[in-house]
């Protein structure tokens, strides 16, 4: 499928597909040619951005049909913040690229303390944190295959950093939304988070909450999450966007498709 994104992306993932995951790309091809509005809506991205979407669903070229019809609608009532606002909410530090961990995965950290509901919208918030993972997983090809780790600094989180009204809004968007998430580790939780946690828990997919994990920061470095320092380094991309005024890879920068042609 040719591209048709104005972004610029770093290589093409595609070649580097091989066993079951070049057979669900060629199915996903398959099931593009024989879905007219899919295959519309598919047009919109480059293939490094369609893989995002299959990999998002573990392969299944099937549900990324079904991913890529629900995300067109669902980005409707949020592509129109503007890049401005989301450079003033990751203007706050509260997230960062960091390294990787020894599979390959990108880990991104977001420090819930620097986090102030009442200071941006639901859909700002939610939307400065798909740029920085739709960055990493569109020039990471192992972030792509096998998910990202986002860790969850709490130390010094407290309840006037938290919005349950926009949790649960997170949870709605998360099934419209191409990305694979290995794991979201909380980190020096205070003890009432068990509690916020079980109301959570009513409005979150239960896959995305067996990927929860709460552990204490000395033991990062330890089973099953082995993050040494490299991968708990910022990579200082995020503040290099901010100084810049401008997100490099902006999810809705799409070329216009010319229907006549």
């Amino acid at each position: 499928m040719a591209s048709t994104s104005s972004a610029v992306h770093h290589c093409d993932f595609i070649p580097r597909l091989e066993g079951d995951m070049k057979e669900a790309w060629d199915r996903l091809q398959e099931l593009l040619a024989a879905d007219e509005e899919a295959a519309e809506v598919a047009a919109h991205y480059h293939d490094n951005e369609l893989l995002v979407f299959l990999a998002s669903w573990t392969f299944n070229a099937e549900k990324t049909v079904e991913l890529l019809k629900n995300h067109w609608k669902w980005k409707a009532c949020i592509d129109s913040v503007p890049e401005s606002r989301v450079l003033e909410e990751l203007a706050t530090g509260k997230l960062e690229l960091l390294g990787c961990d020894p599979e390959g995965r990108c880990v991104l950290n977001y420090d819930m303390s620097k986090h102030n509901p009442s200071d941006f919208t639901n859909e700002e918030s939610l939307l400065a944190s798909f740029v920085v993972i739709h960055h990493a997983m569109m020039t990471n090809f192992d972030a792509v295959c096998k998910g990202f780790v986002m860790l969850a600094d709490m130390k010094n989180f407290g309840k006037a950093n938290m919005s349950m009204t926009q949790a649960k809004f997170n949870a709605d968007c998360v099934p419209n939304l191409p990305m694979r998430m290995h794991a979201m580790v909380m980190i020096d939780a205070p003890w009432w988070i068990s509690m916020t946690m079980k109301m959570v828990r009513a409005f979150t997919p239960a896959d995305v909450m067996a990927r929860v994990h709460n552990v204490s920061r000395k033991s990062l470095k330890s089973e099953p999450l082995l993050l040494d320092e490299a991968a708990l380094e910022s990579s200082g991309e995020v503040a290099g966007w901010v100084a810049a005024g401008k997100v490099p890879l902006w999810p809705f920068e799409r070329v216009k498709i010319d229907k006549s042609a």
